[in-house]
């Protein structure tokens, strides 16, 4: 089997959640962790990874899934450029800071082996580890959680760029934020994301999307994922537009393929019958002026 390699995976290491934060667009957590095995099966099929997101529920919760991937990225050879998680920050975590280390050490070795020789400097290149802090307006037990992000940013100095995550103050109407009634609805987005292809790269396709100057061939063998992929608790890939939606959004988004399965075949089958991002935006665009058109009339 020719290897794969990912623009962005997102893995879902959890859906347990120690906090009840009104705005939560996930909605009511689940006791679901992700199986090490589901990790495995993608790391099989990977040569190189441009970037791996975390997530959850609160993905603290389940540090032994990162742990877990940071050894088999090392057992297997895989390559990683960039890592990110985003903790809601009620509890301090040594072990997350032990794990941002080890992933910083991971990531420097791929770059300074796949750069250009004497290229890379890791000092300058912080902001390949993320480690984000929810700190929203709506966010619940801020002040513990801002002690907590000062704690951060104080033991990954230059290690992780540590930040704010605020993309809260924004809700959206799904999940717990059903009931907020500034939330932003989603009427056009979910069912677009439903019809939206994966762009991938290889000798007899090429992506049809904006960024398609971001990804070239250096092998002639070589595959290449260009859009975001998501790994669910349960184990199956689905597209990364369902990212940011509820646990019930989610679970009903067509699946690409059972991680264990061929990714690469499930998403050339996945891919029959829908249609790039460039055109769900024209057609978005124009649903919004014909709505925006009645309305004036």
């Amino acid at each position: 089997m020719n290897k794969i390699t990912f623009g962005s995976i997102v893995v879902e290491t959890t859906r347990r959640c120690n906090m009840r934060c009104r705005h939560c667009l996930r909605g009511e957590p689940q006791n679901k962790d992700i199986d090490s095995a589901y990790i495995d099966a993608l790391l099989n099929q990977a040569d190189i990874i441009d970037s791996v997101v975390f997530t959850g529920g609160e993905p603290t919760l389940n540090l032994d899934a990162m742990e877990h991937m940071a050894a088999e990225l090392i057992n297997r050879g895989v390559l990683l450029f960039n890592f990110q998680v985003i903790t809601n920050g009620l509890e301090y975590s040594e072990r997350l800071v032990e794990v941002a280390k080890r992933f910083r050490e991971i990531i420097d070795i791929c770059c300074e082996s796949g750069f250009a020789k004497g290229t890379y400097d890791s000092k300058q290149e912080v902001s390949r580890v993320i480690i984000g802090v929810s700190l929203d307006k709506y966010h619940s037990d801020s002040e513990e959680c801002e002690r907590n992000y000062q704690r951060y940013k104080m033991e990954l100095e230059g290690v992780a760029d540590v930040v704010k995550a605020v993309n809260g103050n924004t809700p959206v109407r799904m999940g717990r934020a059903v009931s907020l009634l500034n939330a932003t609805p989603i009427e056009y987005t979910i069912p677009a994301h439903k019809k939206q292809s994966i762009e991938v790269l290889d000798k007899t396709h090429t992506p049809v999307c904006r960024l398609r100057n971001n990804f070239r061939l250096i092998d002639f063998d070589q595959r290449i994922v260009c859009c975001t992929l998501v790994l669910g608790v349960d184990g199956f890939i689905r597209s990364g537009t369902c990212t940011s939606s509820s646990y019930e959004i989610i679970d009903g988004f067509p699946k690409v393929c059972n991680v264990s399965d061929s990714i690469w075949d499930g998403i050339l089958a996945y891919n029959k019958g829908r249609v790039n991002c460039s055109q769900i935006e024209r057609e978005q665009m124009e649903t919004i002026l014909k709505e925006t058109s009645l309305g004036w009339n």
